[in-house]
């Protein structure tokens, strides 16, 4: 069972990473080549945005979709990475598992959202959906 303290903690923890690979022009450039050299494909990190529900979901995603590349970032330029944090994240034991967990928990609730969002929708729609 996961608990919405863990939740919070895993969205705040991918939202730093979002935000230091958006923010600092060096290590962006490092994760874009990585992103190329490990062919993945879907674009770059998401940052989530509280008004906007679905949010949650692409910036936990974007960072699990992007292990790879960014683990390799901190293979490659651990020394340079100036944001402790960052490094800290990256190295948790089990991390990425626990965003793993957090998407099949959340894609669920993503897809009702956007459900809920459609023009000829009703609340039974959901629900059904959810079941």
């Amino acid at each position: 069972m996961v608990k919405i303290d863990q939740v919070k903690c895993l969205v705040k923890r991918a939202n730093i990473l979002t935000r230091y690979f958006k923010n600092s022009p060096i290590a962006k450039t490092w994760l874009n080549e990585a992103t190329e050299e490990k062919n993945i494909l879907g674009g770059e990190l998401k940052t989530y945005v509280e008004t906007r529900w679905t949010t949650v979901y692409e910036c936990v995603a974007s960072v699990y979709r992007l292990k790879d590349a960014l683990l390799q970032v901190l293979d490659k330029h651990e020394r340079e990475i100036s944001n402790e944090a960052v490094k800290a994240i990256l190295k948790k034991r089990g991390f990425f598992d626990d965003i793993r967990m957090l998407l099949e928990i959340l894609k669920p609730v993503k897809e009702a959202i956007l459900i809920l969002e459609g023009n000829n929708v009703t609340l039974a729609d959901c629900y059904v959906y959810l079941l």
